[in-house]
């Protein structure tokens, strides 16, 4: 199976998010990702973020790979 793992690209404008507003690798993707590796499927992990692409960009990349399962993380308001 194909999976997935999207990392979006974050605006913190108006936001009371405390964290770190540096760009950086989501630690919990990288996990899921190896592991995701290790049980014998392909992933794909785009960080939109890093990469600053907005969500016609990360469309493509998803269409091109066609996944069977994706994977965005959210955050609470």
């Amino acid at each position: 199976m194909k999976y997935a793992l999207v990392n979006p690209n974050w605006d913190f404008a108006g936001s009371t998010y405390f964290g770190c507003r540096d760009p950086h690798y989501p630690l919990e993707l990288l996990f899921a990702f190896d592991k995701i590796v290790e049980a014998g499927h392909e992933a794909l992990l785009i960080d939109a973020q890093v990469e600053n692409l907005d969500i016609r960009q990360v469309k493509s990349k998803l269409d091109a790979f066609a996944p069977g399962f994706l994977v965005i993380p959210t955050a609470q308001s």
